[in-house]
């Protein structure tokens, strides 16, 4: 069985960090290691974000890579305090780390200080970095040629709703593409959490990179594709991205 290291934020309404991690991973059959980055409440028109102590984080982190996970999946890291604990763990990690770089939610509101120098620095810290940026963070980051140049071992951008990723790997550009299903806004949340977790669950059973990138699109549709019950409905004001 993988074991996949999952580092995030806690959504309370269950739609996207940790939670869309964590669910992506028992869909897979694999294991999770848990490390919690920060606490938020989204959700009926609130908002707030409390990161964890760094000292803490380290201490997950130690723990968790105990366990002795394959791959690790990045989410939400709050800050560049943070970041450097995330890094300091990980420098001697030589399976594949999947960083999804979540700086805002998807109405707008800042989750993370860290500013594109911060994850791009990534690509040459870790070892087998892999970014995956939506449309929107991939121009926050400066672009295909600033990621491109930061030495990361792959991007794979997101290409949401279009349905098209976009991979980039040695010199070479991949497109995945697919029928685009309906996404309800209110509902189908951590989509994007839910892809880079599948695609680091790949990677860590030793799948290749394109077999790992057709894995994960292959989650999202099957979590696209759930009927939306009547315990799903929530407030349309809780919109997440972690």
């Amino acid at each position: 069985m993988t074991t996949v290291l999952l580092v995030g934020g806690v959504d309370p309404t269950g739609r996207a960090g940790l939670a869309a991690d964590l669910d992506a991973a028992h869909a897979l059959g694999a294991r999770a290691a848990v490390v919690v980055s920060a606490l938020t409440v989204q959700g009926a028109g609130r908002f707030q974000v409390k990161a964890v102590g760094p000292r803490l984080l380290r201490a997950e982190l130690s723990a968790a890579l105990s366990v002795g996970p394959q791959a690790v999946k990045v989410g939400m890291v709050p800050d560049r305090a943070h970041l450097a604990e995330l890094v300091r763990a990980l420098r001697r990690f030589a399976g594949p780390v999947v960083i999804d770089p979540v700086v805002l939610t998807s109405r707008g509101e800042r989750l993370s200080r860290l500013e594109p120098a911060d994850y791009l620095a990534l690509g040459k810290a870790l070892r087998r970095a892999i970014l995956t940026p939506n449309d929107q963070e991939l121009a926050w980051l400066g672009g295909e040629r600033q990621v491109l140049e930061a030495g990361f071992h792959a991007v794979l951008c997101k290409g949401g709703e279009r349905a098209t990723d976009l991979l980039l790997h040695r010199g070479e550009r991949v497109s995945f593409r697919g029928r685009p299903l309906h996404r309800s806004r209110l509902h189908h949340r951590g989509t994007g959490c839910r892809l880079a977790t599948g695609l680091a669950i790949g990677l860590g059973a030793s799948f290749p990179l394109a077999g790992a990138v057709r894995q994960a699109r292959r989650l999202v549709r099957r979590y696209l594709s759930r009927p939306i019950l009547p315990r799903d409905v929530i407030p349309a004001a809780g919109r997440s991205t972690l």
